[in-house]
Formats: C-alpha cells, structure tokens, sequence
C-alpha cells in the first residue's frame, strides 16, 4: 500500500508515535505549500513519500543533537507490542539505509526504480541494499530466537 501513513514513519523513527504524527502532519503541510511546484516527473505518492521520508530524517539528527542519543520507542506503541515487538527491533538496529529501503519496498510497495529516484540511487543499488537488509534482519531476528 502506497499512502502516506504513522505506521510508515513509525517504523521509519523505529517506534516513536509522537515523532511519526509530527512528521505525517509536517509532511502533509509541506506537500500542500509545494503542490504547485510538483512537476510530475515521479508518482504523487512517491513525492509524498519522499517528503515524509526526508522529515524522518530531520528529525531524527533533531533528536540526535538535543538529546545526544536517539530515543527508544515508546512503552506500548505498535513498535514495541507483541511479535510486531521483535520486527520493531530488528528495524531499529538496522543501518539508516537499509531500514529505509526495506520499508519503502517491503511495507510500502515501491518498486527499486521508484525507491532508486526516491533516494537517488541507481535501481540496482536499491535491489542491493534491499538484499543486505533482508540478509541483516534475518540474523538479527535469529539471534532474537536464540535468546
């Protein structure tokens, strides 16, 4: 599903709900103020995406700077709940990359050249990076199972 949704930017912020409304809200006006400079070279909802994905980012060196580290999720948040719990964790140990990539072709349902023009990245590089992030989640949640 290609919509700007919390759930993209939570998983994208590894599990603050506060953090992922502020961005889905930031996203939806800064979309609204630059609708007429959108020149229709992407999809509508990769452009979306884009803007969201970016504000991610921002606040995410926001966080960083203010507090020195990035913060855990929120006690009861769907990040942190049941088996979701687990992927929630493996997507916040993730490199920034690889997370992002993962969820915009996993969760989201872009293509590589989508997610390639989306991050600037050539398609293959984003087919890449999608494989090492699958390979990095699945020794991650083993090594959960183990524990």
């Amino acid at each position: 599903m290609r919509r700007l949704s919390i759930r993209f930017a939570v998983r994208a912020l590894s599990g603050s709900d506060r953090d992922a409304e502020e961005v889905v809200h930031d996203a939806w006006i800064r979309a609204c103020e630059r609708l007429a400079g959108f020149r229709w070279e992407s999809g509508l909802a990769t452009w979306l995406c884009s803007i969201a994905l970016n504000r991610c980012r921002e606040l995410r060196r926001e966080r960083a700077r203010e507090t020195g580290i990035v913060p855990p999720p929120e006690p009861g948040s769907p990040a942190t709940a049941g088996a979701g719990g687990d992927l929630a964790k493996v997507l916040s140990k993730l490199p920034e990359g690889q997370r992002e990539i993962l969820l915009l072709h996993d969760l989201q349902g872009f293509s590589y050249s989508e997610i390639g023009a989306l991050l600037g990245i050539e398609a293959g590089t984003s087919k890449s990076q999608l494989f090492h992030a699958r390979r990095t989640a699945r020794a991650l949640l083993q090594g959960a199972d183990d524990e």
